[in-house]
This record gives C-alpha cells, sequence and structure tokens, in this order.
C-alpha cells in the first residue's frame, strides 16, 4: 500500500510485492543496507524495485530517498510488544498502562502503532523516574581561583603570575551525568513518534523536565551499555528507560538528529523476530527453572571442540539454542525457531531438512557428553492462529540407526498470545498451562514421568 501526502510517502508492505518508485543506485550506503535488511528484492528497474516481504522474519521501517518503508508483523502489534517487553526482561504490566493503549494513536500501519506503545511506554518511564530518584553523581572539576577548595594543583600554575588564581581540583554533585543524558534522547525520539497524539503534551514535558536535568549527547551502542552496566541499587529503576531508549535511539537517530531546528526522521528500526523469540524462551525456561535449585537452563554456550580440525584446534563452534540440565547433567536440548509454519493448524509445513539435521547433531552431541543417555530434543515454534496443530499432525522426526535407540525431534508449538497474557497475570510456571506440550515436554525431560513443573 502506497500513501504520499505532502512530503511525507509511505510504503506498507503486506504479503503481496509492490513496486516502489526508488532508484537503488542512489540509495547511500546506510539506506541500501536498511532496505536490504527489511525488503526482499524481487525485480530492479531503472527508476523503481518491486520488493515483497522478507523471509527472514525482520520487522521494522526504514527511510529511504524520501519513503518511510513499513514492514508489519503478521500478528497483533501488541503481541510484539509484550513478546519484546519480556524478552528483553522488562516489566510486561507496563503495557497495560492507561493511557497507553486507550489513546488513540492513529498509526500508519501495525508496526506504528507498536513503535509508538513503545514510546508512549518509555515516556511513562521517564516521569516515574523523575518522581521517584533522579541520579546524580560527584564530577570532578578544575577550576583556577582565590578561594581554594579541594585539592590544590601547584603543578599547574608553575610560571602564572599569583594574581590569576591557583588552580583547585574538587567535585561537585550533578545530574548531568550519563544515564540521564540517554533518557533524555530516548525521551526525544519519543517525542517524534507520539507527534500528532493524544501523548504529545506528555513527550513534550518530559522533554522539557529532562532537558533541565541533563545535557544533550549523540549516544552510540557502548554509551547505552555503559549506562546499563553502571547501574546500582540507587539507579535500578532506570534499567526500563535505558533498554527502551537503547532500542528507539539506535534505530532511529540520524546524524543531524540534535539539528537546531529539532526536526528528526526516522531512518530505520529493525526487529528481528527469530532473535526476539529466542531471547524469549530463554526467560520463560530460565523463570519455569527457578522454582526448583536442582533445573539449569544454558542458552547460547559456545562448544568448541565438538567440531575440530587435523591438529584438534576449533574447527567451527557450534552453539545450542537452549540446554536443560538436571544437577548439571544434560537432560534435553531446545532450538526456538520463530517459523509459524511449523505450529500452525492451516496446511502447516512438516520440519526442513536443514534443521532436523541441527537438532539430530547437538543432541548427538550432547548425548556423548552425558555418557551415552537419551537426550529429547525439541524445536519450538510459535504458534501465532487460534488453532494450532492438529491431532494428527506428525510431531516427531525420528531417525532410526542400526540396533541402538532411535533418535528424533520433536516439535512443540507454544501459543503465543495466551502464553504472553498468562505472563501478565502470574509465574512462568502457571503460564505453561496454556502450552500444554511445552509443559509435558518439559517435565518429561526434567523430572521425568509424573513430574509436575510448578510453585
Amino acid at each position: 500500500m502506497l500513501q504520499a501526502a505532502g512530503d511525507a510517502r509511505h510504503v506498507l508492505l503486506a504479503d503481496s510485492a509492490q513496486t516502489i518508485p526508488i532508484a537503488l543506485a542512489q540509495l547511500t550506503r546506510d539506506e541500501r543496507a536498511a532496505f536490504d535488511r527489511l525488503v526482499e528484492v524481487v525485480e530492479v528497474r531503472t527508476d523503481s524495485v518491486l520488493v515483497r516481504r522478507n523471509r527472514r522474519h525482520n520487522v521494522g521501517r526504514c527511510v529511504v530517498a524520501g519513503w518511510s518503508i513499513s514492514v508489519p508483523p503478521a500478528f497483533d502489534p501488541s503481541v510484539l510488544l509484550n513478546l519484546v517487553l519480556y524478552a528483553y526482561r522488562l516489566d510486561l504490566r507496563l503495557a497495560q498502562r492507561a493511557p497507553l493503549i486507550s489513546a488513540p494513536l492513529v498509526p500508519t500501519s501495525s508496526l506504528d502503532l507498536f513503535l509508538r506503545m513503545m514510546a508512549a511506554i518509555l515516556v511513562s518511564q521517564a516521569r516515574d523516574i523523575s518522581v521517584r530518584h533522579v541520579a546524580q553523581a560527584w564530577e570532578p572539576i578544575i577550576e583556577r581561583s582565590h578561594n581554594l577548595k579541594g585539592k590544590v594543583l601547584w603543578e599547574r600554575d608553575f610560571g602564572r603570575h599569583p594574581g590569576v588564581g591557583v588552580s583547585h581540583l574538587h567535585r561537585v554533585k550533578t545530574t548531568d551525568i550519563r544515564p540521564n543524558q540517554l533518557i533524555l534522547a530516548g525521551v526525544r525520539a519519543a517525542r517524534t513518534l507520539l507527534a500528532g497524539t493524544q501523548l504529545q503534551g506528555d513527550a513534550n514535558r518530559q522533554a522539557f523536565v529532562w532537558r533541565e536535568v541533563a545535557s544533550e549527547m549523540r549516544p552510540d551502542r557502548v554509551a547505552f551499555e555503559l549506562g546499563l552496566t553502571g547501574l546500582n541499587r540507587m539507579t535500578e529503576h532506570y534499567r526500563t528507560g535505558l533498554v527502551l531508549s537503547r532500542a528507539l535511539v539506535l534505530g532511529l537517530t540520524p546524524v543531524d538528529y540534535f539539528a537546531s531546528d529539532g526536526a528528526s526522521k526516522l531512518p530505520a528500526l529493525l526487529f528481528s523476530l527469530p532473535s526476539i523469540f529466542e531471547r524469549f524462551m530463554e526467560r520463560l525456561l530460565t523463570e519455569v527453572a527457578a522454582a526448583r535449585p536442582d533445573l539449569t537452563v544454558h542458552a547460547q554456550t559456545p562448544d568448541r571442540s565438538a567440531l575440530v580440525d587435523e591438529r584438534g584446534r576449533t574447527y567451527r563452534e557450534v552453539r545450542p539454542d537452549l540446554e536443560l540440565l538436571v544437577d548439571g547433567m544434560p537432560a534435553a536440548v531446545i532450538d526456538a525457531k520463530f517459523k509459524p509454519q511449523y505450529a500452525s493448524g492451516k496446511g502447516a509445513d512438516k520440519l526442513s531438512t536443514a534443521d532436523i539435521y541441527q537438532l539430530l547433531f547437538y543432541q548427538a552431541r550432547i548425548a556423548q557428553r552425558a555418557g551415552g543417555l537419551d537426550v529429547p530434543a525439541a524445536i519450538v515454534a510459535p504458534q501465532l492462529d487460534l488453532e494450532g496443530l492438529p491431532e494428527g499432525w506428525p510431531r516427531h522426526a525420528v531417525w532410526r540407526q542400526g540396533p541402538g535407540p532411535a533418535q528424533g525431534v520433536r516439535v512443540v508449538p507454544l501459543p503465543l498470545r495466551p502464553v504472553l497474557q498468562l505472563l501478565m497475570e502470574g509465574p512462568a510456571s502457571e503460564a505453561l498451562d496454556a502450552a500444554p506440550e511445552l509443559r509435558s515436554f518439559l517435565e518429561l525431560a526434567w523430572l521425568g514421568r509424573g513430574g509436575r513443573l510448578r510453585h
């Protein structure tokens, strides 16, 4: 769907391919990189390009050659919002705050609605931080005067007339520190997203408040990492705001973001659904395992000795998504795949050969480390439809080799919306009530027959 209103030109990519009047040869390197991550080029023409949704399950938006291209998720944006919040270990109740959902945000696409929800949560968090406690720090200041305080720096004034004063080092308590500067950057990005909505006034007020607290900066990824790792007991309440600011600022900030006229464009913001789903599964299983001290979850643990060369050196490092352990011993391996076609009740696809081979390799490697024990393996896929896999649909791909035990891979559907809804209301172990097949797999792998994962 193409829209053009004044200088604003929008493209909303649905399931069908669309032609966009953009000459790829005229795009900058950064524009082309953002464009290629978000869409799949079907045909290149002289002054236009035929594109469709990418097959890597990337959603987001980018601005190239004056066109704003949006690729929304193929499901309700509120589900994506909750998925991102939970995956990044934030409080799901944030998404339920009034006026966030009740405000008529009037988006140009479902993705815009998701981004504006995220911006609204950040504005609400910024307000809460300013009311609860604004971080301060003692910053070292060097100045020259006749009123000495702190440490005198005699060596700095050798050769100078005493009449100009003496240099000294002292500390001043200030709010102009990195966490506050990062929140200000995030609020400015949120204000751009909320322009023209009922929340614009709140965003403007928070931008004014935080400009009085901290100075403007152009944060990069390192600045956000330092800001998050530097949190302590007094500043832990900044974490949610910093995570949301990082998502908005790193995706939305052009070179002239802090231009004097205050104008800001939205060049790119990308969400990789496979990566987010992996983080979601990691947190879900970790919280389920937390109920019992003997259960452990290892996520993306590198195995450098699985594939070696003729000299015994690492040939290729392998990283299973999730490894489940009981008392430190491997009990199961799970691969989180954002492939809704595996769990759809409408013409569900069978597991691909590549996915089966990959998980069989992980299974054999972990079983070898476990002394030859049988280690079950599963691919967990999100179920986006109301109807899941039918009862008669095959769940297992079994590989039989000789007289030994058969190895196999099981597909486990996870109903995404019901699980997220229960996660808002209670612990992760109870949220598994909405995913009975996943609960059965975990109880069999972790506890054996007859065990129950309950608080």
